[in-house]
C-alpha cells in the first residue's frame, strides 16, 4: 500500500469541514486489479468496436467488487438526489454526466496544452475519473498521440485513494481519529472513526480529484 494521505481536519460540532489536500499524483492508488492546432479542428474519431456499451454500464464495471458496499473502516453510501440546505457532508455530491461531445472538446484542448502539467483541460478530465476513461478507450489511435494516451491513462486509473484524519483538541489531545482507510473516488462513504472522551460522531464524505496534484472532500 502506498503512502497514505493524511489530513489534520478541525470539526465543528454542527457544521461541516471542506478539505482540499495536496499530494502527490503517486499517492492516489490504481484499482486493484490494474496494472500499469485549433482544439476546435481536431477531430476525435470512436471506435465502435471496442465501446462496451453504455457510458454508466462500462463505468460500473471498472468499479471494484467492495466498491459500493465499502470495507474496514468505510461504508459506502450511494450517491441519490438527497442534498443538505447547508451543503453538509450528507449531501451525495454526485460527480455530473460527461458527454461524448464535452469529452472531446476537453480532449482536444489538452493536445494544445503542455503535457504533464496541471493545465485546466486535463485537471476537468481527471475530474470526470472514470468515465473520462471509458471515453479514452473509445478513442481511434490515430486521434491521440501515444505518449498524451499512456499519460492520460496512467492517470485515471488512479480511481481510490487512501484516507487518514484525527481531531485534535486545544490541549494536543486526539480526540478523532481516523486509520489510514482505501476508498475509491467519487463515491460516498461513511468513516468508522475511534474517538477518545467524545461521543461517536457520524462522519462522511466523497473524496474527488480536483487536479493533478489536489484532492477535495467535504466532511
Amino acid at each position: 500500500m502506498r503512502t497514505a494521505i493524511s489530513w489534520l481536519v478541525g470539526l465543528a460540532v454542527a457544521g461541516s469541514v471542506l478539505a482540499v489536500a495536496w499530494f502527490r499524483p503517486e499517492w492516489i492508488v490504481p484499482a486493484a486489479s490494474s496494472v500499469q492546432g485549433n482544439p476546435s479542428s481536431v477531430a476525435v474519431s470512436p471506435v465502435p468496436e471496442v465501446s462496451p456499451g453504455t457510458v454508466p454500464e462500462a463505468v460500473s464495471s471498472l468499479l471494484e467488487p467492495g466498491d459500493l458496499i465499502g470495507s474496514g473502516r468505510a461504508i459506502a453510501h450511494p450517491h441519490g438526489e438527497q442534498v443538505c440546505a447547508s451543503g453538509c457532508a450528507a449531501s451525495r455530491h454526485p460527480t455530473p454526466p460527461l458527454t461524448w461531445a464535452k469529452f472531446q472538446q476537453l480532449l482536444a484542448r489538452w493536445q494544445q496544452e503542455p503535457l504533464g502539467e496541471p493545465t485546466p483541460a486535463l485537471e476537468e478530465l481527471l475530474f470526470y475519473g472514470r468515465q473520462s476513461l471509458v471515453y479514452l478507450r473509445r478513442v481511434s489511435e490515430k486521434a491521440l498521440d501515444e505518449k498524451r494516451r499512456r499519460f492520460l491513462e496512467e492517470q485515471l486509473r488512479r480511481t481510490h485513494v487512501v484516507v487518514s484524519f484525527r481531531v485534535v483538541d486545544e490541549h494536543g489531545v486526539v480526540r478523532v481519529f481516523l486509520p489510514p482507510t482505501r476508498v475509491p473516488l467519487d463515491i460516498r462513504h461513511e468513516y468508522l472513526m475511534d474517538t477518545h472522551d467524545l461521543q461517536p460522531l457520524v462522519t462522511s464524505g466523497t473524496v474527488k480529484r480536483v487536479g493533478l496534484y489536489h484532492l477535495w472532500q467535504r466532511i
